[in-house]
């Protein structure tokens, strides 16, 4: 099934991955340390400040620094909050980000925010990867097995609860305050199943035999908290 993951900050798709700086070897003392990946835009300069992209959906808002830390975790600070993110894994393989978070302290330097970056958002009975934070709401994208992928939002400012906890498709993007994604309505393999959608490409997936996912945009105001459908129907293929 196609998908968007969220690493990304201009483009859909993400980019084919560069690893961050090697981790040590653990020389068979306890399992191989998973390193984070860094988009392909994004780049660790010599005192460990990333250049360039920043994680999240098209639109996100960049972090004002990026730093790869010691053990291949990175943190990411905000003007409100500070993230530390470590992928999560067994035997070298990643499942997910173990995300801290801790909010900003006014006037410390950058690597110390990074330490203070403690209570813990994520736990590793999911497999979620951090996808940016957005004033005080906290996005992750999860992994939900055969039942595809969800966006979950968190209130950072209420005691992280969970403001969205929805399975997308998409597109997934972020503009003025609001963050939009698709919702599978019901899936189609022949025109008529089209009907009722803005699908500019139908004629082509279906004389191709591809599964087309009818969608609902729906939105989420990261202001007011509130989701709400767009009554719109658009398509993508699955």
């Amino acid at each position: 099934m196609s998908r968007l993951f969220p690493v990304l900050a201009l483009g859909l798709l993400l980019g084919a991955c560069r690893e961050g700086p090697d981790a040590p070897d653990p020389d068979g003392d306890g399992p191989p340390v998973v390193t984070s990946e860094l988009p392909a835009d994004m780049s660790a300069a010599d005192d460990g400040v990333i250049q360039g992209a920043a994680p999240g959906f098209i639109g996100a808002t960049a972090p004002e620094t990026a730093l790869v830390l010691d053990g291949g975790s990175v943190c990411y600070v905000y003007e409100q909050h500070v993230v530390r993110v470590e992928p999560i894994g067994t035997d070298g393989e990643p499942r997910g980000d173990d995300v801290r978070i801790a909010a900003r302290t006014e006037g410390a330097i950058a690597r110390d925010l990074c330490d203070s970056a403690s209570r813990a958002v994520t736990d590793d009975t999911e497999a979620d990867t951090f996808s940016g934070v957005e004033g005080d709401v906290l996005l992750l994208d999860r992994a939900s097995g055969e039942f595809g992928r969800r966006i979950v939002a968190l209130d950072l400012a209420n005691g992280d609860a969970v403001v969205l906890d929805a399975p997308y498709e998409d597109p997934v993007e972020i503009e003025d305050g609001v963050l939009r994604f698709g919702s599978l309505v019901r899936e189609a393999t022949t025109m008529s199943g089209l009907k009722g959608a803005d699908c500019p490409q139908g004629a082509e997936f279906v004389e191709n035999g591809v599964v087309v996912g009818i969608v609902e945009m729906q939105r989420l105001d990261l202001g007011t908290r509130e989701v709400a459908p767009e009554a719109t129907l658009t398509c993508v293929p699955l």
